[in-house]
């Protein structure tokens, strides 16, 4: 593999119906703190900022798709890009129901995306980076715990990423 080949991360419906929600909440909760009867001057300033300032910085979190490269793949950030070495990569797995059961140990449930780290019996504790989980894709690493991933065409990903760690393709 020579090239670099990028994927997008579709929303499944739960992440938008999540995200939607927290920012409804959000602007809610500032709006009505501030408007309400008690708080006055930079106070009441501030509280109308909290709601904004929390989507903001959930929202550079979000993940914008993701990139194959010789080597590496980069999951594709607001601000940055999260940069993942793609060797020693083990396998790759399209599963949809790799997800299951997890629990959240550390990071973000759906606000913008699910992303952190996490849970559950079939694969131990690993990283995910998804904002749909029925796309998921997980790579098993030799020497590191899985990432899973959910790019749109789960099946071409995984081919790619296969070639991209110098694998064969399957």
């Amino acid at each position: 593999m020579s090239s670099t080949l990028r994927f997008p991360a579709p929303w499944s419906v739960g992440l938008k119906l999540i995200t939607g929600i927290c920012v409804a909440l959000l602007l809610m909760a500032s709006l009505l703190s501030a408007s309400a009867t008690g708080p006055q001057g930079i106070v009441r300033d501030l509280l109308l900022l909290v709601g904004p300032a929390g989507i903001a910085v959930a929202s550079l979190f979000v993940v914008r798709g993701y990139r194959v490269a010789p080597g590496e793949l980069s999951v594709l950030r607001l601000v940055w890009t999260t940069r993942i070495p793609l060797v020693p990569l083990c396998r790759v797995d399209v599963d949809p129901r790799a997800l299951s059961g997890s629990i959240r140990i550390g990071g973000n449930g759906g606000f913008f995306s699910f992303t952190g780290w996490y849970y559950n019996r079939r694969l131990g504790r690993y990283r995910m980076l998804v904002t749909d989980p029925r796309r998921a894709v997980v790579l098993h690493f030799a020497d590191r715990r899985p990432i899973v991933v959910s790019p749109g065409d789960p099946a071409v990903f995984a081919r790619v990423a296969r070639l991209g760690a110098g694998l064969p393709a399957e």
